[in-house]
């Protein structure tokens, strides 16, 4: 499987309590969650056979917490080592 990072726009959501358990509650434990000038974003590394399929599950999932207003921001294909070398970099 292939990594893929993605950014995911929710223009529907704010920022409230509750947003982190509505989204873990429908399986996005792997998403950075960040709001920025008021609005909600989820940052993803996601495995994943094609970058279609790991960005489809996860606006699935995002619907099914009850969003529909989603913006693809950016995709980038990445090797797991490209990211341990990245993180090792940030220490």
């Amino acid at each position: 499987m292939n990594s893929y990072h993605f950014t995911i726009l929710l223009r529907d959501a704010t920022y409230q309590d509750d947003l982190e358990d509505k989204l873990f509650a429908v399986g996005l434990d792997d998403a950075l969650l960040y709001s920025k000038n008021r609005a909600v974003y989820l940052d993803f590394v996601r495995q994943a056979d094609t970058e279609r399929k790991a960005v489809e599950v996860a606006m699935e999932q995002i619907r099914r917490a009850g969003f529909s207003d989603l913006v693809l921001q950016e995709t980038v294909f990445c090797f797991a080592s490209e990211r341990a070398r990245t993180a090792v970099e940030l220490l």
